[in-house]
């Protein structure tokens, strides 16, 4: 969990999951294409994109990084568009809980009001891939 302590998230590990999304769209393994993926999943990046910069110039500070405008497009390469709406607010959810405990260890240089998103966008992601059979979200699992 490199991004509670550094705020850093592999790009690597973002790679390997938004190539193995737009593999198992492409194969037929989600109800929704690899095209379909692949539109939504940009259009989530912007779309966090721009909601990030224009909270950041209403803070005064950066709130969001770009490794977790990343991580959101990787996660709907799964989902497909209904996926980013859902992981977005699960880990809202996840925030306010992290919120309430604030019990996390970080480096001297990360300031005390920063918050680590992308390991609370990861929880969000496996909750929606749990619950996708009965949203109807289009990814198949066994």
């Amino acid at each position: 969990m490199i991004d509670f302590k550094h705020f850093l998230i592999p790009d690597s590990m973002i790679l390997s999951i938004f190539v193995s999304g737009g593999v198992a769209s492409y194969m037929g393994l989600t109800e929704h294409s690899f095209w379909v993926s692949m539109i939504s999943s940009i259009i989530s990046m912007i779309t966090m994109y721009l909601i990030g910069k224009a909270y950041s110039r209403y803070r005064g500070y950066e709130v969001l990084g770009f490794g977790d405008v990343k991580l959101i497009g990787a996660f709907v390469m799964w989902l497909g568009p209904m996926g980013a709406p859902l992981v977005f607010v699960y880990s809202v959810l996840g925030m306010t809980m992290l919120f309430m405990g604030n019990v996390f260890e970080r480096d001297e240089d990360i300031p005390k009001n920063a918050i680590p998103y992308g390991p609370i966008l990861i929880i969000g992601f496996f909750v929606a891939m749990l619950c996708s059979s009965q949203l109807n979200l289009g990814v198949y699992m066994p």
